[in-house]
């Protein structure tokens, strides 16, 4: 690139320079070479006088193009840090989402082995509406949340909801799809984990 500028630098000089020269040789070349320093002022000042001008213009036409071209570079470079931190701030909401609905999550072993049915329940009933709101409306921030470990999660835990609602009394051990329960959480994790990791990549 920078020598194809200095190509187009050079002929732009000739195609100003060849024609001041072509014209004083025209009208005198038919005169000798003067010895007279008023002669030679004379043609300083032609030459001074018909190239200054087009040197002026030249110069006005390249600082046009150096400040076009910084313009272009600093625009580059704020679109760049745009994006970069379009990029940071959802990598920042999608890690707090994450780390909320994961506390959440974290809470379900404490919420099956309280004594009191009422906290439980309400604490099943809280955790199953957190999960389904995190996956129907983070879908922006997490577009695989329609696979079918997130939803069958969501079943689960509808189901855990139901079985607390009808029973008076229960135990952890006869909970149904617990184990399932706990390996789709891991699962979650695991699928989440490794989106955020390649997403800070």
């Amino acid at each position: 690139m920078q020598k194809k500028y200095v190509f187009y630098v050079i002929m732009i000089i000739l195609v100003l320079v060849t024609p001041v020269i072509v014209a004083f040789i025209m009208n005198f070349w038919e005169f000798p070479i003067s010895d007279e320093i008023a002669d030679w002022g004379a043609f300083g000042d032609y030459f001074g006088g018909t190239l200054n001008t087009l040197i002026s213009i030249l110069t006005l036409f390249f600082t046009i193009i150096i400040a076009y071209q910084l313009y272009i570079i600093e625009d580059r470079r704020n679109e760049k840090n745009l994006s970069f931190e379009k990029q940071k701030f959802f990598r920042e909401l999608r890690e707090t989402e994450y780390a909320n609905i994961s506390n959440e999550l974290y809470k379900l072993w404490s919420i099956l082995t309280d004594t009191d049915r009422g906290v439980a329940l309400h604490g099943i009933f809280a955790l199953y509406m957190k999960y389904c709101d995190f996956i129907t409306y983070k879908k922006h921030l997490f577009p695989f949340l329609e696979g079918e470990n997130f939803l069958q999660l969501r079943d689960y835990l509808g189901e855990l909801h139901k079985y607390f609602s009808e029973k008076d009394e229960y135990k952890v051990e006869n909970i149904p799809h617990f184990n399932t329960i706990s390996k789709r959480i891991d699962l979650f994790h695991k699928e989440m984990q490794e989106f955020l990791i390649n997403d800070f990549s």
